[in-house]
């Protein structure tokens, strides 16, 4: 197998209305100069992981959705809305979830995680 890069979220923001879609594997923050940041990661139908970088509506929408459940992510663009800041311009997103189509077994997701260790976000 050959070495590839690591590290390489997508920022759906460049891609406006392009469906994102897998089943929904953890999450993880981490410290940026400008403050927190979270990625999701998903498993692909086409068993590859891809990360997201999250933004506040589609961190929103995430608190929502099960480890294992399918989900889609489409960046919709920016609305303007009243924030605590005044009125500003928001990133949108719209977030499908299917709690019954569920990441199929696999030997690394088929154990609860506290059987093996792990609680929601140590996934990565």
């Amino acid at each position: 197998m050959a070495l590839g890069p690591i590290g390489n979220a997508i920022d759906i923001k460049d891609f406006q209305d392009k469906p994102f879609s897998g089943w929904f594997v953890g999450s993880r923050t981490f410290n940026t100069r400008i403050g927190e940041q979270t990625c999701y990661k998903f498993k692909g139908k086409d068993g590859k992981f891809f990360e997201v970088y999250g933004f506040t509506n589609l961190n929103r929408d995430m608190e929502r959705v099960e480890l294992g459940w399918f989900t889609q992510i489409t960046y919709k663009g920016k609305k303007l809305c009243e924030t605590k800041f005044g009125n500003k311009e928001v990133h949108q997103v719209e977030t499908l979830a299917d709690p019954d189509d569920i990441l199929p077994s696999d030997p690394d997701y088929s154990e609860p995680l506290d059987k093996i260790g792990l609680k929601e976000g140590d996934i990565f």
